[in-house]
């Protein structure tokens, strides 16, 4: 069976197939990372946005992430990113606001060669948060979560932000995203 394709779409793919020898020079160079450094170096403007643009082609993130992958290796990617998820993580700092907490990830429910699903145990006894638009109040997070009034943001702000982690510090190495079906507290509540 014979494909007939354009110049425009030949062109594009050599684009895109030359963007991705980039990608992996860069690695080879560098070690195998998505981080700031790459997305200023290959003219992306900030992290996990749908659509990374370069050059006429359009390359996806999760096109870099199988790119990475590729780069790895399936079961290099997996036993990476296996090994990563292992033991206390703890969220702090930029860019986390004012939240300072540990977690660990209590179970791996589903892997696959680009998507682990898993659930998180957040230690919201002993974490905390300072409001910052407050007085700057410092609460443990058990208690933020049981506000009423701000409790259900502070929830979703601990998913962005333990999902953001996960980002930056596995699926940047791994190139394996991780989404987490639930998060459970260490202090038993839900």
């Amino acid at each position: 069976m014979k494909l007939k394709i354009t110049e425009q779409q030949l062109h594009s793919i050599n684009e895109f197939l030359a963007e991705k020898k980039a990608f992996f020079k860069y690695w080879d160079r560098f070690g195998g990372k998505i981080d700031d450094n790459f997305y200023k170096l290959f003219g992306f403007e900030g992290t996990r946005v749908p659509e990374l643009i370069v050059g006429k082609t359009k390359i996806k993130y999760y096109d870099v992430l199988g790119f990475l992958r590729e780069w790895l290796g399936e079961s290099k990617s997996i036993k990476l990113t296996e090994e990563l998820l292992k033991g206390t993580h703890h969220v702090v700092g930029d860019p986390f606001g004012g939240y300072d907490y540990t977690f660990t990830v209590s179970e791996i429910q589903e892997k696959d060669s680009s998507q682990f699903t898993t659930t998180v145990l957040i230690d919201d006894v002993n974490g905390e948060v300072s409001l910052v638009m407050t007085v700057g109040e410092t609460l443990k997070l058990i208690d933020a979560r049981n506000n009423e009034d701000i409790g259900w943001e502070i929830e979703n702000e601990i998913q962005d932000c333990t999902d953001e982690y996960l980002s930056r510090e596995v699926t940047s190495r791994t190139g394996i995203v991780i989404v987490f079906n639930d998060i459970d507290f260490t202090s038993g509540e839900k």
